[in-house]
């Protein structure tokens, strides 16, 4: 009888162990495929390939439809335990890149999962600094960027501008960034540069300024 029950916990160990890699593999597809599409974004941005630029802004609204069912079954109540980090960076990713509705719905779920060092802090920021940025509120850390395609004066070349989007309590921002595990403002400005975009940061901007500026610019 002990071996009979000795036998059925392993085996209920292994069914378990399958499951819980089944959703991890699952997750880090999902998360490869987030990155993989954008990047071809990017590179045919970059080059100025319209019609290729055309079909991965296709692909990545197919994939991103596809990657949030995903998510959306796998993290109904919670977000799982004991999954790889590069799966916890998924679920992050496919919700910070969903729209609006799909990310108020899991964002408490998100924010649990990052109290619980799953999330991490640095990625509650950005999706919270989203999410305001969408409601047309001023964000928290500085995370998120407003780009814009502009004709450089005197010179028949295209450039790629990020304005920082409005930030409430501009002087503490450092602080805060700081706190959630984020680089600095200019840390971050510079990983945009080395990407081939410039950034543009006024300080004193309110959103409707801010509005009316990139409005110009396009």
């Amino acid at each position: 009888m002990r071996s009979l029950l000795t036998i059925c916990f392993v085996m209920a160990s292994v069914i378990s162990a399958s499951a819980q890699q089944s959703v991890d593999d699952r997750l880090r597809e999902a998360g490869e495929r987030d990155q993989q599409v954008r990047l071809k974004l990017v590179e045919a941005q970059q080059r100025g390939q319209v019609d290729s630029l055309l079909y991965y802004a296709e692909q990545m609204v197919r994939i991103d439809a596809e990657n949030q069912a995903v998510v959306a079954e796998l993290i109904r109540a919670s977000v799982p335990d004991a999954l790889s980090e590069e799966a916890y960076d998924a679920i992050f990713l496919v919700v910070d890149h969903a729209d609006l509705d799909y990310q108020r719905r899991y964002f408490r779920t998100l924010s649990r999962a990052a109290e619980q060092g799953k999330i991490a802090r640095s990625s509650m920021a950005t999706l919270r600094d989203r999410m305001l940025m969408r409601r047309n509120r001023k964000q928290v850390y500085g995370t998120q960027t407003v780009g814009h395609t502009i004709i450089v004066e005197g010179e028949q070349v295209q450039q790629q501008v990020n304005y920082v989007w409005p930030i409430k309590r501009v002087r503490k921002v450092e602080e805060r960034r700081a706190e959630v595990g984020l680089s600095t403002m200019q840390g971050q400005a510079e990983a945009h540069e080395r990407m081939g975009y410039r950034v543009v940061w006024d300080r004193r901007l309110s959103v409707r300024e801010f509005r009316l500026l990139t409005e110009r610019e396009e």
